[in-house]
């Protein structure tokens, strides 16, 4: 499947001081074939370097700050109205 034949979808993860974690997932998410993906990591104010460690690997990786924790659903509506914008299917 080409870029231009493939719907543009959005992955959006929500984080909070799980560094090891999230970058797991990106790695897996990383070796995943489809052709026309972003990917949106939103962070809850993490303490634990996550924010720097995402950016540092996965510079292609789209990373949303909060500037506090706003929960899980808080953080993944955040996601979604950055992945609406960009045009990502729902």
């Amino acid at each position: 499947m080409s870029k231009l034949s493939a719907p543009k979808i959005c992955i959006v993860s929500v984080t909070w001081n799980k560094k090891n974690d999230i970058l797991n997932l990106l790695r897996s998410i990383a070796n995943e074939a489809y052709p026309n993906k972003d990917i949106v990591v939103v962070d809850n104010n993490s303490s634990d370097g996550t924010v720097a460690e995402i950016r540092e690997q996965f510079p292609k990786v789209k990373v949303i700050v909060n500037a506090e924790n706003i929960g899980g659903a808080g953080g993944f509506n955040a996601g979604m109205v950055y992945a609406l914008s960009k045009g990502c299917y729902q």
